[in-house]
């Protein structure tokens, strides 16, 4: 039976001598994977011990698979050549040794002829995907990967690595296989091939016995140095990304994490030693493959935040961190010392980062940690910041409107707190009508003068509860947004009513500045205040409301349904309850982060569009997934943008390309406001017009 030959013309010596160097490369291995232990080791406790069938999955799906990098079919598929390729090769190798150690024969008969076979293939393909990667490295050079050494030694060692392999296998059909009737030698192609080549260059018989022990000591040597290096280097990740994936936040991606404000010692992230084990394995696993960076608006508008570069500069830090616990002496603060201000107060959260690492590392949440230690620990923030909480604080919601004055959104004819005359009658413009709770009279109290929107007392009932949100409630231009979504409402035959002025900001704004204790302050009034109404669902035409209500104030015992109304209206058309009118109108629409990224709501708004007769929708190269973010996410449209170009310009001068002349249409307050501005600042009104998509309606 044929069996694969093990040390075929190798002297004893050189094998003793390659044990003793495979020890040696043992020792260093593991003193590396010793060391990236420790490191982990000095984060805090965080419980990711859960839910394993789920992480398994995950561990297959996404690690064994490689779902996540093959969404880029280039960089996919070279990555996948060489991992597929060295697993190949592992295996073969471990068979070998298991046969020459043991005494165990498996490479034999059928089983090794296929094998063979595709021992053959997985070096050729690992030969082929390198030479993909020097071209894209070293040619192409795309903007979101910077090469360093330790990236052409690794290329270097597994090149020749697999090239050697090739020449000796070469070597041994030519002395023991390449007679015809061999039934071996088909079974190893790129080896038959380059038997024939060191054939036609004269090497003969003896020569070949005589390079072939030198070669098999150049290959295991390297071999060797491979094993000795991958601790040291970015190879690790072989070992710590799928071990990154499986211990993945099983979170929704919308919920931040819940400090507990009574008993917390330190707030937020101001040390290494702050960060829990998996935000450093986080760090650890980064292979700078730099897809974070290709689509971050900060780092697309020049601004100093680049996902890639905080990633591995906090990597850097990491590794200079003293291993030791007992040992602070050296401990510096993470800001500014490694991550700089405007570093953390650039980001919008807008996720794009942690969705298309392939890896799932986590870098928004460690960005809101640090916020939550300057804001909490040292109150320093953005000037414009200040105000902004102490609105949310006085007023319910960030803008200088008092809260009494939260639902004049809904008076007739009235706009951030101007009453209407009390002895006017209802506005046939509006075409609200009246609801017969609140029938006008003249002379009555301005507080019951509303347009057909019914306002809950405590403990009364309606089907929808509307959440108007801060946004429509009390800037000007989304009113005309929450007075549409009425309209649609009504015409619909809906029963919906609205708090009035017991709503406050949901909080996400603050939360995600890093004011976790205002945050609290304000879900836990609402939860309480919701509490007091029956309703059956929550519906918001606000992303950000839209998430904090739905996925995160479940951490504070809030468990309601909430509905987004782009789902709302989809249903609502659906069921036949609404009949769209025509519009002869090319549009295109613009995802919002906290919509489609963190919750996944693509198909509903398109479905909408699409609906309405004459509307012509084109997409943005930017879409779904891979939208761009509109810069007001995070707490940022509070923020003064005064570095690098406007985020919300670079959007409005992508819908321009895409369709020269219509409307801009999204699904979020904090959207229609960016999208509008920006399309002022481009000097575009005559082109371009921002609406949202109930507006169309």
């Amino acid at each position: 039976m044929q069996a694969r030959e093990i040390y075929w013309n190798i002297p004893r010596i050189l094998v003793v001598i390659h044990y003793g160097l495979f020890a040696a490369g043992t020792v260093i291995f593991l003193l590396g994977v010793f060391r990236h232990a420790r490191l982990i080791l000095l984060g805090k406790k965080e419980n990711r011990f859960f839910s394993f069938p789920k992480r398994f999955y995950n561990l297959i799906y996404y690690a064994l698979f490689q779902r996540r990098i093959l969404e880029r079919p280039y960089q996919g598929l070279t990555h996948s050549g060489i991992f597929y390729g060295m697993v190949i090769l592992f295996i073969g190798t471990l068979l070998v040794l298991i046969q020459a150690d043991f005494n165990i024969i498996i490479l034999k008969g059928e089983f090794y002829k296929y094998f063979s076979l595709f021992l053959d293939l997985a070096g050729a393909a690992i030969l082929l995907a390198l030479l993909f990667v020097l071209v894209r490295r070293y040619i192409i050079r795309p903007p979101e990967l910077d090469n360093r050494l330790d990236d052409l030694i690794v290329i270097i060692l597994l090149g020749c690595i697999a090239f050697t392999g090739f020449v000796m296998e070469g070597f041994r059909i030519a002395v023991t296989e390449l007679s015809p009737q061999s039934p071996i030698r088909y079974f190893s192609p790129i080896g038959l091939i380059t038997a024939q080549l060191l054939l036609s260059f004269g090497f003969t018989e003896s020569i070949i016995r005589y390079c072939y022990p030198i070669l098999w000591f150049t290959h295991s040597t390297l071999a060797i140095i491979f094993i000795a290096y991958f601790p040291w280097s970015k190879l690790m990740h072989i070992f710590l990304a799928p071990l990154n994936i499986f211990f993945m936040d099983l979170t929704h991606p919308g919920v931040l994490s819940k400090m507990d404000l009574e008993t917390a010692e330190e707030f937020g992230i101001a040390k290494i030693r702050d960060f829990s084990w998996k935000h450093i394995l986080d760090l650890d696993s980064c292979i700078r493959c730099g897809r974070c960076n290709t689509g971050c608006p900060t780092n697309l508008t020049d601004k100093p935040l680049k996902p890639k570069e905080l990633i591995q500069n906090l990597k850097t830090h990491l590794f200079n961190t003293p291993l030791s616990k007992s040992d602070k002496s050296e401990l510096k603060p993470i800001v500014p010392e490694t991550v700089s201000y405007d570093e953390v107060w650039a980001c919008t959260t807008c996720g794009f980062c942690r969705t298309n690492c392939p890896i799932f590392i986590e870098h928004p949440s460690k960005i809101v940690e640090f916020r939550r230690n300057l804001v909490l620990a040292e109150s320093n923030f953005p000037s414009e910041v200040k105000t902004m909480f102490k609105n949310m604080e006085t007023n319910g919601n960030p803008w200088p409107v008092s809260w009494d004055k939260r639902s004049d959104w809904c008076r007739e004819g009235s706009l951030r707190g101007v009453p209407v005359p009390e002895a006017d009658p209802p506005s046939a413009d509006k075409d609200l009508g009246v609801h017969p709770a609140h029938n006008l009279q003249l002379g009555q109290p301005k507080e019951e003068v509303m347009c057909g929107v019914k306002i809950l007392n405590e403990g009364e009932k309606t089907d929808i509860l509307l959440w108007v949100g801060c946004a429509g409630a009390t800037d000007d231009r989304n009113m005309k947004v929450a007075r549409a979504l009425v309209k649609v409402l009504q015409k619909a035959g809906v029963d919906f009513a609205i708090m009035g002025n017991a709503e406050r900001c949901c909080g996400d704004p603050a939360r995600r500045i890093g004011n976790e204790y205002l945050y609290q302050q304000l879900a836990d009034e609402n939860i309480q205040t919701l509490k007091k109404y029956q309703f059956s669902r929550i519906l918001t035409y606000c992303p950000h409301c839209d998430n904090t209500l739905k996925n995160e104030y479940s951490q504070m015992n809030g468990n309601f349904s909430v509905v987004h109304h782009t789902e709302f209206i989809l249903e609502l058309i659906q069921q036949g309850k609404l009949s769209l009118p025509r519009l002869d109108k090319t549009v295109t629409y613009h995802d919002s982060c906290y919509l489609g990224r963190y919750n996944g709501i693509y198909d509903a708004p398109r479905k909408i569009l699409k609906s309405i007769q004459g509307i012509k929708l084109k997409e943005m190269p930017r879409n779904r997934k891979k939208s761009f973010c509109c810069g007001a996410g995070g707490g940022r449209m509070w923020m003064e943008e005064k570095l690098g170009t406007r985020i919300n310009q670079s959007r409005v001068q992508e819908a321009f390309q895409t369709i020269k002349e219509g409307l801009v249409i999204t699904a979020c307050p904090y959207c229609l406001t960016m999208l509008g501005d920006g399309i002022k600042e481009k000097g575009v009104t005559d082109n371009l017009k921002a609406m949202d998509i109930v507006e169309i309606l």
